[in-house]
């Protein structure tokens, strides 16, 4: 059986930034502010309402650190994939790093 695939899809190239997308930079780019944002909002907010944070950006360290931690492991199973032994204790922190992202997954979805 022969699929036809469109010239325009077969022909289709993303610039690639630090090995990401340029929409994938600029989605990560933005999560960031917005959580900056949030991370202002609610630090004004609170000291309207007498409470001091002491200037601790909580969100916009969060998703800047989730993303990081994102894209090593992204790394890391790309490794592994492409046949090269990873040490024993990277092969077991990636595991386990899947894992409990998986389990709070499913423990929110609850």
């Amino acid at each position: 059986m022969e699929v036809k695939i469109n010239r325009e899809i077969r022909n289709y190239t993303e610039s690639m930034f630090f090995g990401l997308s340029m929409r994938q930079c600029v989605c990560s780019l933005l999560a960031v502010v917005v959580a900056i944002v949030t991370d202002w909002v609610v630090q004004t907010a609170a000291g309207q309402l007498g409470v001091d944070f002491g200037g601790f950006f909580f969100f916009g360290l969060l998703v800047t650190a989730w993303l990081v931690l994102n894209e090593c492991i992204s790394i890391l199973e790309n490794i592994s994939q492409l046949g090269v032994p990873l040490p024993s204790f990277l092969a077991a922190l990636l595991q386990k790093l899947k894992s409990t992202a998986e389990d709070k997954g499913e423990e929110l979805l609850k």
